[in-house]
């Protein structure tokens, strides 16, 4: 993705550190974010980074998501069939969107979003396992292929999809929702 222009209207950039991450989130959304990602519901501690620091000077009410602290490890859960619990609107119609990008280091392409509706959407799998994932719909000609795939045309139906893992999402801090699985 890093290498191949970016959807009209969207600006996009590959991040190659924690800092121009952060500095494109902010300068497209300010300094009242909130960042989420798809994520296992009872996440245990994790070893700080060094990069932590930096994080916390730009964004000190804003807590570093698992998806960063962990962008060098490739722990996965594993795959599974899963129930949906709820829906839980993100209420913002902007954002950003950054997907980790198979590099020998930490790379993130990020881009902007517009008009997608996000959503937590929570999950329990048959084993019992939790996860609360991130779900963006989209209404606009930016996922033009799903709408051909789908033979749907763009504006008529949401195209939704569950963000992976490794990909972040920051939003508007007001958007923030209380609900938690």
């Amino acid at each position: 993705m890093c290498e191949t222009p970016g959807t009209a209207g969207e600006d996009g950039v590959c991040a190659t550190s924690l800092e121009s991450l952060v500095d494109f989130s902010v300068l497209k959304l300010g300094k009242n974010v909130q960042v989420l990602s798809t994520q296992l519901a009872l996440v245990g501690s994790h070893a700080s980074l060094p990069s932590k620091v930096y994080w916390q000077s730009v964004l000190p009410n804003t807590p570093m998501p698992k998806a960063v602290q962990d962008s060098l490890s490739s722990d996965e859960t594993k795959k599974q069939e899963y129930r949906i619990t709820g829906v839980h609107r993100i209420n913002a119609n902007k954002g950003v969107v950054c997907h980790k990008q198979n590099y020998a280091y930490a790379v993130f392409y990020c881009h902007e979003i517009h008009d997608a509706g996000t959503y937590m959407v929570p999950l329990v799998s048959s084993d019992g396992t939790k996860v609360n994932a991130i779900a963006a719909c989209h209404t606009d000609a930016s996922v033009a292929n799903a709408f051909k795939v789908l033979k749907v045309k763009p504006g008529t139906v949401p195209i939704c999809h569950f963000l992976a893992s490794d990909t972040l999402l920051w939003a508007p801090n007001y958007s923030m929702y209380e609900k938690r699985l």
